[in-house]
């Protein structure tokens, strides 16, 4: 029920250098798209972990990330090994081009998840959990390949860590296209003015970083 309703779906493509075919594989249906904060390399590294949460990043840049192109060595592609066998010559490994996180279908809500929690390897050579309080800015109308959406909810975690801290949230009520606060059982009106004139947003409320974006 709930991938019928906010489901997002889909896959990878391949393409090989030596045959230049290409391919999808990994197709799934997930709740939500989920995009990491940081590069791969910053768990490793504490400048660059440092460095990437101090610079700022757009919802855009994010889902772009999600998407660039890596090259692959040594891949064993199935059509260069099924055209060796026919020639009769010993198959031998290529390079790839992979595009992961293509998106190829949306439902009526897409839920988007910034990753705001990680692990990162410490002096000791341990790796440890660690909230990831990059800054982030998203639109309040977004255009995806799939159709646009509107947004209408936020989730924002308050607190240093994970072992404490509090959820809040900011949802636009249907009834009369207002901003508030859900905080608890206490419920106000916002007045960010970005949720409201069409600029990008980064937080709907100080010192709690956006976690989940409806």
């Amino acid at each position: 029920v709930i991938r019928a309703i906010c489901g997002v779906g889909m896959y990878t493509t391949r393409t090989c250098h030596r045959c230049s075919t290409r391919f999808e594989v990994d197709h799934v249906t997930d709740t939500a798209l989920r995009l990491p904060l940081l590069s791969p390399e910053a768990q490793f590294d504490a400048r660059l972990r440092e460095r990437e949460e101090q610079t700022p990043v757009s919802l855009t840049d994010l889902l772009d990330a999600a998407r660039r192109p890596e090259t692959i060595e040594g891949y064993d592609c199935n059509e260069c090994r099924r055209r060796s066998a026919r020639a009769g010559e010993e198959h031998a490994r290529s390079r790839i081009t992979q595009h992961g996180s293509v998106i190829s279908a949306t439902r009526d809500v897409v839920i988007i998840v910034l990753y705001r929690f990680a692990h990162a390897l410490d002096a000791s050579g341990n790796f440890r959990p660690t909230k990831v309080t990059r800054k982030v800015s998203f639109p309040t109308e977004l255009n995806l390949d799939t159709g646009g959406y509107s947004l209408f909810g936020v989730v924002s975690h308050l607190g240093t860590t994970l072992s404490a801290g509090h959820y809040v949230s900011a949802v636009r009520s249907r009834r009369d296209d207002m901003w508030y606060e859900c905080n608890d059982e206490l419920v106000k009106p916002l007045s960010v003015k970005a949720l409201y004139d069409g600029r990008p947003v980064t937080a709907v409320r100080d010192g709690a970083e956006p976690y989940i974006l409806f």
